[in-house]
């Protein structure tokens, strides 16, 4: 999936390229939403100001998603969208960044040859 996203970030076809790699939006079963998934759309959008992939269910109709085990009801109109997952990505430089704010140095970026996948090792000074 990371190398389909690295080329889709500069193509239109970045949605395309995630929600066939999405897990299934059965996650709404999970906290116990009584609705029928055919009636929501899977949607993936790309934004680069936050460095993320944020997935989000669009629904197909007007309906309502009932949650009984929270005790809630949500009306939901035709095209309305619920954010479900977000994905955050960070290079070296926002890594390092966001470590040293929060206190810690790091020392040792670890990627792959494409950079696609990092793992940073960092400490307490």
């Amino acid at each position: 999936m990371f190398g389909q996203l690295r080329v889709a970030r500069t193509t239109v076809g970045i949605e395309s390229s995630i929600t066939n790699n999405a897990p299934p939006i059965s996650r709404l079963c999970q906290v116990g939403a009584q609705c029928d998934l055919d009636n929501f759309d899977h949607v993936a959008r790309y934004n680069p100001d936050a460095h993320r992939i944020e997935m989000w269910l669009r629904s197909t109709q007007d309906q309502t998603l009932d949650i009984p085990d929270l005790d809630l009801s949500v009306p939901l109109k035709k095209g309305e969208e619920i954010r479900t997952e977000l994905r955050t990505k960070y290079d070296h430089a926002l890594g390092e960044d966001l470590l040293r704010t929060a206190g810690f140095e790091m020392v040792k970026w670890h990627t792959d040859p494409d950079q696609l996948i990092s793992l940073a090792l960092a400490k307490k000074p």
